[in-house]
């Protein structure tokens, strides 16, 4: 008897159980189709964004010519040398100041102020075909068009800034090396166990 009475009731709890789950999953499958459709459309707009880009960056690689390109180059080649230049020179000023040191201390520097002073002649010179090619590549820029008489022209300067650079560095390492050969010898102490 009691299983009739308690019947209904259990029938009426299990129902209600059944009804809040069934919408649940109702409203997370609609959640489910939205987010993915969301996430289609982000993706849409992120591809679309993508080749947007990429057909800029087709105009802009199209807007600089080869001439322009190679002029890039050329001035990209003459900053690195003159970074290059700069810090000769600042060697230059230290060996300047250890000369004046040695010669404080009094050793002899006559042949060591003699191969500085070579070195600071190839350094003017070197100065020199430095900018003489940077004057070369800034015309060929301007006029437009580079013809073969200029890529000659920049193609020599180019190789008399290298061997000029060449001969600064070759007369430092001279310079060095006298330098090195005038310092007092330092004493070494034997150790007596």
């Amino acid at each position: 008897m009691c299983a009739l009475v308690l019947a209904p009731a259990i029938t009426k709890a299990h129902e209600d159980e059944v009804e809040p789950s069934v919408t649940v999953e109702m409203k997370d499958s609609a959640g489910v189709r939205r987010t993915q459709e969301k996430r289609a459309d982000l993706r849409g707009g992120i591809q679309e964004r993508r080749e947007d880009r990429m057909e800029k960056v087709k105009e802009i690689r199209e807007r600089v010519s080869e001439q322009d390109s190679k002029h890039l180059v050329w001035k990209m080649l003459a900053k690195r040398a003159y970074i290059g230049m700069f810090q000769i020179e600042k060697l230059s000023e230290r060996l300047d100041a250890r000369i004046q040191k040695m010669e404080d201390e009094g050793v002899d520097v006559s042949k060591a102020e003699t191969q500085n002073e070579v070195v600071k002649a190839n350094i003017a010179d070197a100065k020199v075909k430095l900018e003489a090619l940077k004057t070369l590549s800034t015309e060929a820029h301007a006029a437009g068009t580079v013809d073969e008489e200029m890529k000659t022209k920049i193609s020599a300067a180019k190789e008399e800034a290298k061997a000029a650079l060449k001969k600064v560095h070759e007369s430092m390492r001279e310079l060095i090396k006298i330098l090195r050969d005038l310092r007092p010898e330092t004493k070494t102490v034997e150790s007596s166990n």
